[in-house]
């Protein structure tokens, strides 16, 4: 806001951001976490390089965001250890929360309520750290941009499946093709493929069922843009390999998704098709945009690689012996 305050101040490589927050009149209790040049950290970063920190304090939108999806995850490790055979589903945004349910059908008894709160506050106090999934980044970066179509092609990638709902991508499509010049392949297998395949048919929409392509890692990076529609997600493995790929991301607004994408590598959005057909075109009508983001995105996806997940598990194993 207006009454920000800039300063700048030396301090030693490897210094953590707790530290140098210390030295500022900020009370720590407000600050959930930190941008480190635009990228979300948690406190207790360390600073590599000259850099540009911004606190998220708790009394701001981006503060409630991180709470809600720091929540999240630490329900779903709560959940995973009172219920180790059910899976925590996390689904669309209510007002200003989740939706969650378990994948057994079951209504949740008090008496689990209460278990599910004893355990996050248990992990709370063993602050494990968070380790995010981690890919091959150079399996799919190696691959540069050789384009043939002057349509604009995107590519979805996911069973075919009532999860992972292309039937909303498809209502997209539809909205989009009356006055944009697009193409969509879909790849993956599932129960819904003779219904999507005759919505397909029914609209002519320029859409092809490629099914299951043992090469897909070398094709992602010819498209130019990812979309995933999921009713609900973990964090999507299909996701890291687009951002590695280099392409934008478009995505509904689920699960631990908010932590992989923002306006910087792509856009979330909504159930509408309208919203997400809104956020297509102006990718379609910004080629700019494609290039920048995709070209930030091989960058970010660092963040996803399979060293710097064996790097964080080696950390954990250390803090756990000592």
């Amino acid at each position: 806001n207006d009454d920000t305050e800039i300063c700048k101040k030396e301090i030693e490589i490897g210094t953590q951001v707790s530290e140098i927050i210390d030295n500022f009149n900020i009370d720590k209790a407000s600050i959930f976490a930190t941008l480190i040049n635009n990228e979300l950290c948690p406190l207790d970063s360390k600073i590599k390089y000259n850099s540009t920190i911004k606190p998220i304090l708790s009394n701001t939108k981006e503060g409630a965001s991180v709470y809600r999806r720091s929540l999240c995850l630490l329900l779903a490790a709560a959940a995973h250890n009172i219920f180790p055979n059910t899976r925590l589903l996390v689904g669309h945004s209510l007002g200003h929360g989740y939706y969650y349910t378990l994948d057994n059908g079951k209504p949740i008894e008090d008496k689990q309520i209460t278990a599910l709160g004893r355990e996050m506050s248990a992990l709370v106090k063993k602050d494990i750290p968070i380790i995010y999934n981690g890919i091959d980044i150079a399996k799919f970066s190696k691959h540069s941009k050789n384009k043939t179509n002057e349509k604009f092609c995107l590519i979805s990638i996911g069973r075919l499946t009532e999860q992972k709902n292309q039937k909303l991508l498809l209502e997209s499509l539809k909205i989009i093709q009356k006055t944009r010049n697009i193409l969509l392949d879909i790849y993956g297998e599932g129960e819904k493929r003779e219904e999507l395949q005759k919505i397909i048919n029914d609209n002519s929409l320029n859409c092809t069922l490629r099914g299951v392509d043992p090469s897909i890692s070398e094709r992602i990076s010819e498209y130019d843009a990812f979309v995933l529609t999921s009713t609900y997600e973990g964090m999507p493995m299909t996701i890291i390999e687009a951002l590695s790929s280099g392409v934008p991301v478009v995505s509904t607004k689920v699960g631990g998704v908010p932590d992989m994408i923002s306006n910087d590598n792509g856009y979330l959005t909504t159930f509408d098709p309208n919203d997400i057909a809104e956020k297509i075109i102006f990718l379609i009508d910004n080629p700019s945009n494609v290039k920048t983001i995709g070209d930030y995105n091989k960058m970010y996806a660092e963040k996803f690689s399979s060293q710097r997940m064996g790097n964080g598990y080696y950390e954990l194993y250390k803090l756990i012996s000592e």
